[in-house]
């Protein structure tokens, strides 16, 4: 190795000593729009509803209302890795109900089958398949008008594993007519307003690049990790992305070190 490289590995050393345990990942939130949403109605069986600009779940008595569901798809192609999803949060506006206290109980489901916002109706639905598993009461409750949340940690993951993207439902967790009648109505993705438009939030897990022994931490053996990999010539040690290795690779991973992960 050069002698200036060499002495330049020297001094990274020595500074990263000090600079011992920093957090090599953090936290960041990524706020997904749907790509497609609709719902289905029961009482409407062949309409389709996928350009209002209202969503709608639930289940009605009045005025001529049966089940609804809503269905909602989002761009997920660039997750790949489900250890790198901390958590994933789908959201949705709920801006009118009935004019009766409390829901029925409803969840997300992930769907065993594709759909189209222009064409889905309720006779040609896909089926649920797994529910999220954290039951809500809120879906038409006129005290709950404004964000409901779901945890779909879960449902994400395994479509991150390879599962496939199919969107998801909300909807009833038994639909059968009698009992208390429920209607809930949301923003769409067609609706005017687009902070109110249905939301997936991912919060991801972003390792750092100078954690380069993958253990979790910045530490001095990174930097002898760096210098392995330099003497290598392995392009995980090309940090100033010129597709060379020189001392400015050295001082590139130096100051993403000495900068920490936080």
């Amino acid at each position: 190795m050069h002698r200036s490289l060499r002495y330049a590995t020297a001094l990274i050393i020595a500074q990263g000593a000090a600079i011992l345990a920093s957090t090599a990942a953090h936290a960041q939130d990524n706020v997904r729009t749907p790509i497609a949403d609709a719902y289905v109605e029961s009482t409407m069986p062949d309409t389709n509803f996928g350009a209002s600009e209202e969503l709608a779940a639930g289940k009605g008595s009045f005025w001529g209302l049966g089940f609804a569901r809503t269905y909602l798809k989002f761009d997920l192609s660039d997750l790949t890795d489900p250890d790198a999803i901390e958590s994933a949060t789908l959201r949705v506006f709920q801006h009118r109900t009935e004019p009766a206290a409390g829901g029925l109980g409803d969840d997300v489901f992930a769907l065993l089958g594709d759909w189209d916002e222009s064409t889905i109706t309720w006779n040609n639905k896909p089926t649920n398949g797994t529910r999220a598993g954290n039951v809500s009461s809120r879906v038409g409750d006129s005290f709950a008008r404004g964000w409901l949340d779901y945890d779909v940690t879960e449902l994400l993951k395994a479509i991150a594993a390879g599962g496939p993207n199919n969107g998801f439902a909300v909807a009833q967790l038994t639909e059968i007519s009698a009992g208390a009648s429920r209607y809930g109505y949301f923003h769409s993705r067609e609706s005017a307003d687009p902070d109110l438009h249905p939301q997936l939030v991912v919060v991801l897990t972003e390792t750092c690049r100078a954690d380069l022994d993958g253990d979790g931490e910045l530490t001095i053996f990174d930097f002898l990790e760096f210098q392995n990999l330099f003497a290598a010539m392995d392009p995980r040690a090309d940090f100033d992305g010129d597709g060379e290795f020189t001392l400015f690779d050295f001082l590139a991973f130096q100051n993403e070190f000495a900068a920490g992960c936080d």
